[in-house]
């Protein structure tokens, strides 16, 4: 009976180990992982100029607010590098060209009246000079933007 228990415990300390050299090897990877993207964002806030801060959750997010890029971890892992380029480009120009909250209102009050003010349109023709028109239509469909179509169809138009 005794000799049980030992092969019992023996084989509970054997699976302990193996598990908990599992999780050390999946955890360095995703330090490795999280290395990686941390050099390149930092490289992308270099590059444009503007604080990128990134939001962990794996929903696809991208927007700029009070002086900051951000971006998530789940659009992070899902585009290839030169179409986070891309967003990172088009939310540039939304914190360094875009109108404030008042006046965007109020272009929008007026694009129902008297003229059409597209700010997105002005930011994807941005993005495109910095990322290349390839990359942001690649992004654009990959994260299967509403109206991606017609951006896409606007963005080669106009060349």
């Amino acid at each position: 009976m005794l000799e049980w228990i030992w092969v019992y415990l023996g084989i509970v300390s054997s699976g302990l180990l193996i598990l908990s050299l599992v999780r050390y090897l999946l955890a360095r990877e995703a330090h490795t992982s999280t290395t990686s993207l941390s050099s390149y964002v930092e490289a992308l806030e270099e590059e444009f100029g503007v604080a990128i801060r990134v939001i962990d959750t794996q929903k696809i997010r991208a927007f700029a607010h009070q002086g900051a890029i951000y971006l998530s971890v789940g659009l992070l892992e899902r585009l290839e590098r030169d179409e986070v380029k891309a967003v990172a480009a088009h939310e540039t120009y939304h914190l360094k060209h875009s109108p404030n909250k008042f006046i965007s209102s109020m272009l929008a009050v007026g694009s129902l009246t008297f003229f059409s003010f597209n700010d997105d349109h002005l930011a994807d023709h941005y993005a495109a000079s910095f990322a290349g028109k390839d990359a942001l239509v690649r992004a654009l469909k990959r994260l299967e933007i509403a109206g991606s179509g017609q951006r896409i169809k606007e963005i080669f138009s106009s060349t």
